[in-house]
């Protein structure tokens, strides 16, 4: 875990994450998705502004709930730097804190492997 977290950082402090926006698209056009990605070094972030959930307004404006935006883009800056996913607890992906910490605590090499504890280790320091 300590290892993908300095990865995280040279990641993002070697500039090598592009970010877009994007309105319409396979992910951002058709579900309430804030952003998306694909695991490679070189990755874009595609950062949704298309309904309510996007982190930015159709006019490019940011929404204002900064720590959630904040979150988002961890969780998908862990994507790009390994094998890490959006894991599974009883069928369903494991989304937010709660979550998370059950996931924790039942599977956790599951979860040193799951973008949303990640997100929500990163949202507690």
């Amino acid at each position: 875990i300590k290892w993908n977290f300095r990865k995280i950082v040279r990641r993002c402090s070697k500039n090598v994450i592009t970010f877009k926006c994007r309105s319409t698209g396979e992910i951002c056009g058709f579900t309430d998705a804030r952003a998306w990605t694909r695991l490679s070094w070189h990755a874009w972030i595609r950062v949704c502004k298309n309904n309510k959930k996007g982190l930015f307004r159709p006019n490019g404006t940011p929404r204002g709930f900064f720590d959630e935006s904040g979150g988002t883009i961890l969780h998908e800056v862990s994507h790009n730097i390994n094998a890490i996913g959006d894991k599974r607890l009883n069928g369903a992906k494991v989304r937010g804190k709660d979550a998370a910490r059950e996931l924790a605590s039942r599977k956790p090499v599951r979860a040193s492997w799951n973008a949303s504890n990640y997100q929500q280790y990163g949202l507690s320091r």
